[in-house]
């Protein structure tokens, strides 16, 4: 059997999710900064009417520094039906990946990202990380994030 993952880059390093999460890609929007926001939240902007969160997976994932480039896009994800913008390094490509070249991941991987990396593959002889979005988060983000959601979900 096979997943469709959507592959991503975050500075140097390669990671995958699975398509169904994801709604669609794009260029970076211009976000809003909304005052007494919570640290995590970049800003938030308009899409289609609907004014959603814009965070950035750079800061999640321990990768500083990184600076904002033409290939640098936005991935609006479903978190179990919050929609978010998540900044990533560039957005590289969507492929089937067969479920049996997935490895667990290494016990050095389960220690540091236990709760959101699921697994690891190689894929044009580079390693990606598969991660699942709706466990980057804790519940208390997740309902932060609510707070900065769109009304009318439906839109999107």
């Amino acid at each position: 059997m096979e997943k469709q993952l959507v592959l991503f880059d975050l500075g140097t390093r390669n990671f995958g999710v699975e398509v169904s999460s994801v709604i669609r890609i794009g260029l970076i929007p211009e976000t809003l900064k909304k005052p007494k926001s919570p640290r995590f939240i970049e800003g938030q902007f308009n899409h289609i009417g609907c004014t959603m969160p814009i965070v950035d997976l750079h800061r999640w994932f321990g990768i500083n520094g990184q600076k904002r480039t033409e290939d640098s896009r936005v991935m609006v994800v479903n978190l179990n039906g919050i929609k978010v913008g998540m900044i990533v390094s560039a957005v590289t490509d969507v492929v089937y990946v067969d479920e049996k070249s997935i490895a667990s991941p290494t016990k050095k991987m389960k220690n540091k990202n236990s709760e959101y990396v699921f697994g690891v593959t190689k894929i044009n002889e580079q390693l990606v990380t598969l991660v699942d979005l709706c466990m980057v988060l804790t519940n208390e983000e997740k309902n932060q994030l609510k707070l900065f959601n769109c009304e009318t979900q439906e839109s999107i």
